[in-house]
């Protein structure tokens, strides 16, 4: 054997090698959305919620000069699986962080409130550079991603978990201006 197939051989395998890894991270994605566990509700202080989320978000904020703002009457609570709901809404603070470009005056809000007919909501808004319109009825499919690193599964992902909660997910975008998702319960 010669340098030349040894050289070959490794890249040969090199590939195979990320090609494995690929696989299994897709495999795992699409088990995560196929074997999402009933929620275990309980009854969840918003206001400390949000800080939880920002507490666990904040060295990612800080290096990338990011603000986060919380808003959330003292008292509001909702009905939830905590560790759930906490992954939704850290998915998509890690998407609005993701979404700046070196922009001067980022920011990223978590605002809760009984909306009419005693709908709870909790929006999470950034001013980023917003979805284009092509792109908004694709963000929930499962595996769509815009981004390089991404798998495409944590707006599906995040969207289920509100179903099985009995609420929704939705979006609002206003291209080059900002971003609206949107958790009824």
């Amino acid at each position: 054997i010669d340098k030349d197939q040894i050289k070959n051989t490794y890249k040969g395998l090199k590939v195979i090698q990320t090609q494995s890894k690929n696989l299994t991270d897709f495999v795992q994605s699409y088990r995560s959305l196929l074997s999402l566990p009933l929620p275990d509700k309980k009854i969840v202080k918003i206001n400390e919620l949000f800080n939880k989320i920002k507490l666990i978000m904040q060295d990612e904020l800080t290096k990338k000069q990011i603000a986060l703002e919380i808003e959330s009457p003292e008292d509001l609570t909702i009905f939830v699986d905590e560790q759930q709901i906490s992954q939704v809404l850290i998915n998509l603070v890690k998407n609005a962080i993701q979404s700046f470009d070196d922009q001067l005056n980022s920011r990223i809000q978590m605002i809760a409130r009984t909306d009419e007919g005693d709908i709870k909501t909790i929006r999470v808004i950034d001013n980023g550079p917003g979805i284009s319109a092509e792109l908004m009825d694709q963000i929930f499919i499962p595996f769509f991603t815009t981004k390089e690193e991404g798998t495409g599964i944590g707006l599906s992902l995040s969207r289920q978990i509100l179903r099985l909660h009995g609420g929704s997910l939705d979006v609002g975008s206003v291209p080059g201006k900002k971003t609206i998702f949107t958790l009824s319960f």
